[in-house]
């Protein structure tokens, strides 16, 4: 149990090598906010919408790692928005380099792939995003309160990319200098001019 989340795996250390290496398996149920903690979030500066504390990037010099992922479920902790299920990637850690690869989640019909990085080697951290989502039904994923005999404020099929670098000693950092490319696109959508 690590906050609200329920995680399961199988693991095994070793340290025969120069550099230890952890593999193994990790499967559950994720809460997205137990995550915060390893992006620098303070619940303690509750001002702070940004984690602003600096990475600690000696320990991911420390050991590698080659982990499988295989989450029943990703919670997005968000009350409009439906969660992750499943949610599968691969793990790895090498000489600084932390990689979440092979990423693919369903959600609401449709599905997101692609890779996210963070490079750890230097004095700034280095972070890499290449994401697609496919055919993400918005009437579902976009829990809208309405009444039956009205459409829903939003539907259609969503698709699109997010193709971001950043570099920085902390998320805020790191966020504060994306840049790259984004783009989406709704077909076989309506949406409501309430909504606009």
């Amino acid at each position: 149990l690590i906050g609200g989340s329920r995680l399961n795996g199988r693991f095994n250390y070793d340290k025969s090598a120069k550099t230890p290496l952890l593999s193994g398996e990790l499967a559950g149920k994720l809460v997205i906010t137990d995550l915060g903690p390893a992006f620098g979030s303070d619940k303690r500066k509750k001002n702070k919408v940004l984690p602003s504390r600096p990475f600690d990037l000696a320990t991911l010099r420390k050991m590698n790692a080659d982990v499988k992922v295989n989450m029943q479920l990703l919670d997005l902790q968000s009350s409009f928005l439906e969660p992750l299920k499943p949610l599968q990637a691969h793990l790895t850690l090498n000489k600084a380099i932390l990689t979440l690869k092979n990423i693919n989640a369903s959600t609401a019909g449709g599905n997101l792939k692609g890779i996210i990085s963070l490079n750890g080697s230097g004095k700034t951290a280095l972070w890499n995003t290449n994401l697609k989502w496919n055919n993400v039904m918005l009437e579902r994923w976009v829990r809208q309160k309405r009444d039956k005999s009205l459409p829903p404020y939003i539907s259609g099929k969503l698709n699109g990319y997010a193709e971001l670098k950043g570099q920085g000693k902390s998320t805020a950092e790191v966020l504060a200098s994306l840049d790259g490319a984004v783009g989406s696109e709704i077909t076989q959508g309506a949406i409501s001019h309430l909504a606009i």
